[in-house]
């Protein structure tokens, strides 16, 4: 019951910064409603998600692990299947400069959006996991 209750922490903690990083990715400010992703998207990660990687595992092991992104954003999807108030849409990236770095801004369209964010909900919930995997 605590892990679970961590778990659903993690992903509450991870859809709202990626909310504010994606302006994509919309819950429209109810709290019940991140509440309610949070715990789909646990209930999925347990229950969906490894049955998915032991099917593609050949593809996985072939694209020596990147094909987990798209495995990531099918699990986003699936949220956003069960959740309709739980929104992911195109959005305007601005670009970035800096000096010697120069990302150009680009309209990101509806199926990529769904992957920068399944990657971002990865880094923050694995960055917090691994903060509190000592306590």
């Amino acid at each position: 019951m605590k892990s679970l209750l961590r778990h659903v922490l993690v992903n509450l903690l991870a859809l709202y910064l990626t909310s504010l990083v994606i302006t994509g990715l919309s819950w429209g400010g109810d709290l019940k409603i991140l509440l309610l992703a949070a715990v789909a998207l646990g209930i999925i990660n347990v229950t969906i998600r490894p049955i998915v990687k032991l099917i593609t595992l050949p593809l996985n092991v072939a694209t020596l692990g990147l094909f987990t992104v798209v495995i990531n954003a099918l699990m986003l999807y699936l949220v956003t299947w069960l959740i309709p108030a739980f929104k992911v849409s195109s959005f305007f990236f601005p670009g970035l400069d800096l000096g010697l770095l120069i990302i150009p801004a680009l309209q990101v369209p509806y199926l990529a959006t769904f992957v920068v964010a399944a990657v971002i909900i990865s880094v923050i919930s694995t960055f917090v996991n691994w903060l509190t995997a000592g306590k």
